[in-house]
């Protein structure tokens, strides 16, 4: 009987646990790529876990940047190249962190698939394809994007 009540238990307190677990959002603290971190995350709720005015971070986000191909469209300076300016003061999707991180993670395709829309024109237009694979982590994105930010507003010294 003790051992049939103690399966019992364990049971109803994995049950527990698991009925907990569903539907929660991993925090920052849970390293995962971008694509699962684009699944995990409701729209809009992706936050940039770094301060935006990190200049190591941005230095870090910028070695990333050249890394993960971004430069073959956006140029080493991220200025554009034969795609659009990833610094200037247009920001075709919107500039709030959950738009810019599922863009560079999905591209512009499944962005427009959930609903995203163009809010403002570039002169330099073309579809983005989803970067997400070519990027270890959520965080190195985030990188990423603190480096774009540092550019965008001239703040930082990883220029």
């Amino acid at each position: 009987m003790p051992r049939m009540l103690v399966a019992l238990l364990i049971g109803i307190v994995g049950l527990a646990l698991l009925v907990f677990s569903i539907g929660r959002v991993p925090g920052p603290e849970t390293v995962m790529t971008p694509g699962e971190r684009v699944a995990a995350t409701p729209q809009g709720a992706l936050k940039n876990p770094f301060d935006p005015s990190d200049a190591a971070i941005a230095a870090e986000g910028k070695a990333l940047f050249a890394k993960s191909e971004c430069v073959g469209c956006h140029g080493a300076d991220a200025s554009g190249h034969v795609c659009p300016s990833a610094i200037n003061s247009v920001w075709v999707y919107g500039d709030d962190d959950d738009t810019l991180f599922r863009l560079i993670a999905i591209g512009t395709g499944p962005l427009q698939q959930a609903g995203y829309r163009r809010k403002a024109r570039e002169t330099k237009v073309g579809p983005m394809p989803g970067m997400g694979s070519l990027i270890e982590t959520d965080r190195d994105l985030w990188k990423i994007v603190t480096w774009l930010r540092s550019r965008a507003s001239g703040a930082g010294t990883a220029q």
